[in-house]
């Protein structure tokens, strides 16, 4: 399973990076934990997507193994607290990249492994911005909650 997760959160990854609609200097990867992307952000890049496994639920049945694997899509960027347009712009970017997750025919359904494929169950904004971080670091910080059904039989 961890390498089926491993694989899904590669391919968004990819996905992201080739997005036309990523601002310049922003780039999407696969991390282990965002909290050293929050406290060290450079101040020379706008933004970092940072794709964590969050989640694996078991729907295994008699019939088949399957699997639902969850991941976070944490957006951090730079932005001055003060500035409410400029954390207005990442919270439309938010949602720009929410619908491209949800319509793009690339994340309906993602090959994570011989015969395995995963498919596409919800996107949701969990956070659409973290005041607290924003007025503490100046940094930016929304979550994407994105769920994908995995199983053996599914390809």
């Amino acid at each position: 399973m961890a390498s089926r997760a491993r694989t899904l959160a590669a391919a968004i990854v990819t996905a992201l990076n080739a997005w036309g609609e990523l601002p310049a200097g922003t780039t999407a990867q696969r991390v282990r934990s965002v909290t050293h992307l929050i406290e060290n952000l450079p101040e020379s890049a706008p933004a970092v997507i940072a794709v964590i496994f969050a989640e694996h639920d078991d729907q295994s049945n008699r019939a088949d193994v399957a699997d639902d694997i969850t991941l976070g899509i944490v957006t951090i960027a730079n932005c001055n607290s003060h500035e409410v347009s400029a954390s207005d712009a990442w919270e439309d970017f938010t949602e720009k990249m929410a619908d491209y997750l949800r319509t793009n025919e690339a994340f309906k359904e993602i090959s994570v492994g011989t015969g395995v494929g995963a498919q596409r169950r919800k996107v949701n904004i969990t956070v659409p911005c973290d005041a607290d971080i924003l007025d503490q670091n100046e940094v930016f910080v929304s979550v994407i909650q994105a769920a994908w059904f995995t199983s053996v039989g599914n390809h």
